[in-house]
């Protein structure tokens, strides 16, 4: 590859952060110079500030600046060719943006898999605790994808001041899917304690189903922003497999309760609910001699003297 340029503007120093600046000496036998190649899709502007992948090649040169004054003509470059007045100091190859990749395998495994799973688990017949379970697992990989969000943030120009409608919309998402879970707890917490739903329990549900609607559109805004558009087309496709997934696993569960005589009573008061209680069934602690111990969303009932 052959480069030919001429700086007309800022050549010998530029503006950083800050007060302080950037400089080069045009004298220098080894002035420190960075490189970089890639990406390999087609690239088509001439805008400073376009935004550009993550380089495939990149490392550090030294060059003696002495000899690169005056007007000269390119070089012929053949398999003979070898560097001079150029050393190469450190060299990168087939690098790849793993943070970004963990981001989005990360999101879309807590909101696209898990978010979902834990749900259907519940419709199907009140798996509370396998409700409860998987979406504390889908809040880690929530949190871990925000970190490497985060981490990946400050790699880019273009996303290093947090300003672009899918960070904002991340954070913004992040704070309402804690809400979530917070509500999810006190409800099943109240209605184990109680035999009765709180009365947050419809917020908590369509709460829920806006809130993942919304970061289902986040993660597409998330792609475009990454300037991987293709994967969207990935996603799509997923989020179409996962929606059928499920309305063939419900509609044939309610198909066969209905063949078998079973009454649908909700994800609750179901005779395969992990409780094992009616709906009228009273607090553990309103028995004399009792206390209940909870842990999570997990009861642990011990006798005591009160």
């Amino acid at each position: 590859m052959v480069y030919q340029g001429r700086c007309r503007k800022n050549c010998r120093t530029w503006p950083l952060r800050g007060n302080t600046f950037g400089s080069i000496d045009v004298n220098s036998t080894t002035q420190k110079a960075i490189w970089a190649l890639g990406m390999t899709e087609d690239f088509a502007s001439d805008k400073p500030w376009q935004g550009i992948k993550y380089h495939q090649q990149y490392g550090t040169f030294t060059i003696d600046m002495a000899r690169t004054h005056g007007a000269t003509e390119p070089p012929t470059l053949d398999g003979n060719s070898r560097n001079e007045g150029t050393t190469l100091d450190i060299e990168h190859v087939n690098k790849s943006d793993v943070q970004s990749t963990m981001h989005a395998v990360f999101m879309i495994l807590a909101i696209v898999g898990l978010m979902p799973l834990a749900v259907v688990l519940l419709r199907l017949g009140g798996a509370v605790r396998w409700h409860a379970l998987i979406q504390a697992v889908s809040l880690v990989f929530l949190l871990a994808g925000l970190a490497m969000g985060v981490m990946t943030s400050f790699r880019y120009t273009r996303s290093q001041k947090f300003n672009s409608y899918h960070q904002i919309l991340g954070f913004l998402l992040t704070a309402f899917f804690l809400c979530q879970y917070a509500l999810g707890f006190f409800n099943h917490r109240q209605y184990r304690q109680t035999g009765v739903m709180s009365k947050y329990n419809a917020v908590h549900v369509w709460f829920g189903r806006v809130v993942i609607l919304i970061a289902i559109m986040n993660a597409f805004f998330g792609f475009t922003f990454a300037l991987n558009r293709k994967y969207g087309m990935v996603l799509a496709g997923l989020i179409i497999m996962v929606c059928v997934a499920s309305l063939i696993v419900i509609i044939g569960r309610q198909w066969l309760d209905k063949r078998r005589g079973i009454t649908p009573q909700g994800p609750y008061p179901s005779p395969r609910s992990p409780y094992n209680d009616s709906p009228n069934t009273k607090p553990a602690c309103s028995k004399p001699g009792t206390v209940a111990i909870w842990s999570g969303l997990f009861p642990i009932r011990t006798p005591s003297t009160v």
